[in-house]
């Protein structure tokens, strides 16, 4: 997803892979964890349906069809960061206003759940792990939306807890249709400002690689969260932001 320079324009740019390898890549991944997670007990059955049988979906076309929803969730992102004046002049300081966005609508304790060890991220992981969970969950709203409930592929980034736990998944898609409410809606227009911008994608690989060192530092049971008002206080402090922490409360 590109925001190019002086320009209103958002650009969607798919980049050429073999998608049929990328298909085959994916299910075994999946798979993997799902054995995984079945040898410890800890498998949701009824989400491995769900999710086994969006594999029959996965034609060339619909596998592309996903990545375009999944870019156009960071087009309703960036939308939103223009509407709630995310942007920012240095990094830190932009890290910091999406870190806190992602605080105050309570993603950040759903993802901490979802994600292996999740607290033990820097913070600018965090963020990046946080904006592409809330995109993927975008996606997946569609998929449930217009496949008549069928998942095509699930969360890239947080698969390992919605496994386990697919109640955390429907939540994750609550807090994100909030926060994205006015962009989705149409409410918030297009692109407003001129800040040139762009989310790159990590192929699953390299973000199964990440997961897998994640996991190996500390145990951890799919649901659960270590993460701490400490934690985001100390996050925030590193880039300079002090901030008095007001957990939501969740429905």
């Amino acid at each position: 997803m590109v925001r190019p320079k002086d320009s209103h324009e958002e650009w969607i740019i798919l980049l050429p892979e073999d998608t049929y390898e990328t298909i085959e890549n994916e299910k075994d991944t999946f798979q993997k964890q799902f054995l995984k997670l079945l040898s410890k007990g800890l498998l949701d059955t009824d989400f491995h349906s769900i999710v086994v049988e969006g594999y029959r979906w996965l034609t060339v076309n619909e596998r592309c069809a996903q990545t375009l929803m999944h870019e156009f969730g960071h087009i309703l992102q960036w939308r939103m960061y223009d509407n709630l004046n995310i942007i920012a002049d240095t990094g830190n300081q932009f890290i910091a206003n999406q870190y806190i966005w992602f605080v105050e609508s309570g993603y950040i304790f759903n993802v901490a759940r979802r994600i292996p060890n999740f607290d033990a991220l820097e913070v600018k992981d965090k963020v990046y792990f946080l904006k592409e969970c809330l995109v993927e969950d975008y996606r997946i709203h569609l998929n449930i939306k217009y496949h008549n409930g069928k998942i095509i592929l699930p969360n890239k980034y947080a698969y390992r807890g919605d496994f386990a736990d697919s109640k955390m998944l429907k939540e994750g898609i609550v807090i994100m249709e909030q926060m994205l409410k006015p962009a989705i809606e149409g409410t918030v227009g297009k692109r407003q400002l001129k800040k040139v911008s762009s989310e790159n994608e990590l192929s699953l690989i390299e973000v199964t690689d990440m997961l897998d060192e994640l996991e190996s530092r500390a145990t951890w049971v799919p649901g659960t969260s270590k993460l701490t008002d400490q934690h985001i206080f100390d996050d925030l402090k590193s880039l300079g932001v002090t901030y008095n922490i007001k957990t939501p409360v969740m429905a």
